[in-house]
């Protein structure tokens, strides 16, 4: 289901303001798809009710093509763990 509104994202700290009809959801938004077809902008909102508290550690890859332009802008890969070590994990805050 889909409707018009007032819909405004903006940078704020380290994360985002997510508006929308001037109501502030940032934290009830688990992941957006922006699609631009002019004249007409659509935004697919997932939405968490209650909002969502999450920590873990996350295996974040990027496509080949993406890698060579990091690489050729001095970017090295990190070496993938090896076998039975864990993955870096946050510190947890006390």
């Amino acid at each position: 289901m889909s409707s018009k509104h007032a819909v405004r994202i903006a940078r704020e700290g380290i994360g985002y303001r997510v508006e929308v009809d001037g109501h502030d959801i940032a934290n009830e938004v688990l992941g957006l798809t922006l699609e631009i077809r002019p004249p007409e902008t659509f935004i697919t909102l997932t939405l968490v009710p209650g909002g969502l508290d999450l920590e873990t550690a996350a295996r974040i890859g990027v496509d080949t093509a993406t890698a060579e332009v990091l690489q050729a802008l001095g970017w090295t890969p990190p070496e993938p763990p090896a076998e039975g070590q864990t993955l870096w994990r946050p510190p947890r805050s006390p």
